[in-house]
């Protein structure tokens, strides 16, 4: 189970007095995902509660899947609306307990995530005082591109796209420069004008202070806007980073192997092993490369093929493939000399910081690498100090044959029908009525009708499946990338929109009134502009 992208979160008919039903096309869980919001002709919302008059509303279909709401036909009529809403409680219902991670535990909490993001994705897209019982398709709410001329006006609580009346700047600043000249010249030129001259002086300085006082609100608003916008950028960030700790918690090293029960692996981040001397690419998966033939910090010398500084956690083994700049091709270990000290089978050709060693073969020695040798093997747990497996060398990715422990048991023959061979400490049963045993023949286990019973290795009764690995990093689950993606477009869209309001620039307040009793300019006496200039 899978949640698909978001296609909406929102189905809405209209009434009719016979329709009945809304089909929905998006997943849920159950009632508790759905808003079901009645209007009336006059535009009044009324919220539906589940199984209760009016609408009686009911559902089919549901967990983690789409279905249809059912409602009283006679309670939507002519000129009415219904609208059905995803909506989350936000709330994680599923624990995994014990130790073991049921599949479809995950998978169910992975889609109820899912569901939980659609619905903030939902809500967030109608966060601009945008109903959701809006009538037809909502809009577009994404900032545009706006045009040249074209600025944000406040319109309410909201910021619209609006023309920028540059006409009306031009005049307005036209304006005050003719009033200035025409103060001046009726300064200078009439005494009889010194009243209105003074008069249009404590206006000017009134006007100033009000220009002053703008600018001031204006620097202040920009500054709560930057700062907004830092808060929104550190937002952005908070959610990015909690969402990918959430949604890729579940993820699986590169590197990780386990028993395969199918016939192809799950998705392109896994690779059957099936066949004995497997490799890989080294250029195709590089990050397997590097979990399965790590690179170490060491020195080493020209001519020299002690090599010291290895910090390796696990036991090392003569024999490796090692492979560096200046070491020659083919070099192995011929000797571990220490816990940090190895000696190669090969001189470097020159001073080094960096082998790297191959547990698992390293394939051709330049493109390909081995993977671990686990076709035709089970496999056992790493015994470092040889507790439980004192003859192995015990070294990751060491291969062990099969072998028969020492044992000694009862045996029973027939006096007239005896032959046998001993050694090395071995007795052997020979079934009755066997033709040609003799005092040299070798000795075999037969079955009680006399068929040799053999095998090429001891073993228990086992099943046969492949092993896979996983070659590459990323998140496996397409719901939670689907998740995850939702987020961070949300919190770069937020992020986004506080940017914009920052950058607007101030808004500078411009303001005049003409003097009374003074001539010039093109503005009535008594008239007073106050357009607002998005710089």
């Amino acid at each position: 189970m899978t949640i698909p992208p978001l296609t909406g979160g929102r189905v809405q008919i209209l009434g009719d007095g016979a329709t009945g039903r809304v089909d929905l096309d998006f997943q849920f869980v159950d009632e508790k995902d759905l808003l079901v919001i009645h209007t009336d002709a006059d535009g009044v919302d009324t919220e539906w509660a589940y199984q209760q008059s009016p609408g009686n509303w009911f559902f089919t279909g549901g967990s983690y899947a789409a279905g249809t709401v059912f409602f009283t036909p006679s309670d939507l009529g002519a000129g009415e609306r219904l609208t059905v809403t995803l909506v989350s409680d936000y709330r994680q219902p599923f624990s995994l307990e014990g130790g073991e991670i049921d599949p479809d535990v995950i998978e169910r909490a992975m889609d109820r995530t899912a569901l939980s993001v659609q619905a903030i994705a939902g809500r967030v897209s109608r966060s601009l005082s945008v109903s959701p019982s809006l009538e037809g398709q909502l809009p577009d709410l994404q900032v545009p591109d706006l045009p040249d001329g074209y600025g944000f006006v406040r319109q309410g609580s909201r910021l619209v796209p609006a023309l920028i009346d540059s006409t009306a700047i031009s005049v307005a600043v036209s304006v005050a420069e003719d009033a200035k000249d025409g103060a001046v010249a009726a300064r200078d030129g009439a005494v009889t004008a010194q009243d209105a001259s003074q008069t249009a002086a404590g206006e000017s300085v009134t006007a100033k202070d009000l220009a002053v006082a703008a600018k001031d609100d204006a620097v202040a608003a920009k500054d709560a806007a930057e700062q907004a916008q830092a808060l929104a950028e550190d937002a952005v960030d908070d959610v990015i980073t909690g969402a990918a700790e959430v949604l890729g918690s579940g993820r699986v090293p590169v590197g990780f192997m386990a028993p395969w029960f199918s016939l192809r692996p799950p998705n392109q981040y896994w690779v059957l092993v099936d066949r004995v001397g497997q490799v890989f690419s080294r250029a195709l998966f590089p990050q397997l490369f590097d979990a399965l033939a790590p690179e170490f910090d060491v020195s080493f010398s020209d001519g020299d093929p002690v090599v010291a500084g290895i910090v390796c956690p696990q036991r090392l083994k003569a024999g490796r493939p090692v492979e560096g700049e200046n070491i020659p091709a083919g070099t192995t270990i011929l000797s571990v000399d220490s816990p940090s000290q190895i000696t190669l089978s090969a001189d470097p050709t020159g001073d080094g910081t960096k082998i790297r060693i191959f547990p698992h073969g390293n394939g051709d020695g330049a493109t390909t690498a081995n993977y671990p040798a686990v076709a035709g093997r089970v496999v056992r747990g790493l015994d470092s100090d040889g507790v439980l497996n004192p003859e192995a060398e015990n070294a990751l990715g060491e291969t062990q044959e099969d072998a028969l422990q020492q044992h000694v048991h009862l045996a029973g023959v027939n006096d007239d029908n005896y032959g046998g061979n001993s050694g090395g400490g071995n007795t052997v049963v020979i079934g009755p009525s066997v033709q040609g045993i003799g005092p040299y023949t070798t000795g075999w286990v037969y079955s009680d009708a006399g068929v040799r019973v053999s095998e090429t290795e001891t073993r228990a009764k086992a099943v046969i499946a492949p092993y896979i690995i996983k070659v590459a990093d990323g998140v496996d689950d397409e719901a939670t990338l689907s998740a995850l993606q939702v987020v961070q477009d949300l919190a770069q869209a937020q992020a986004d929109i506080a940017a914009l309001q920052a950058n607007s620039g101030e808004a500078a307040l411009l303001a005049y009134q003409q003097p009374s009793g003074v001539s010039g300019g093109n503005s009535a006496a008594t008239s007073e502009r106050k357009p607002y200039v998005l710089n």
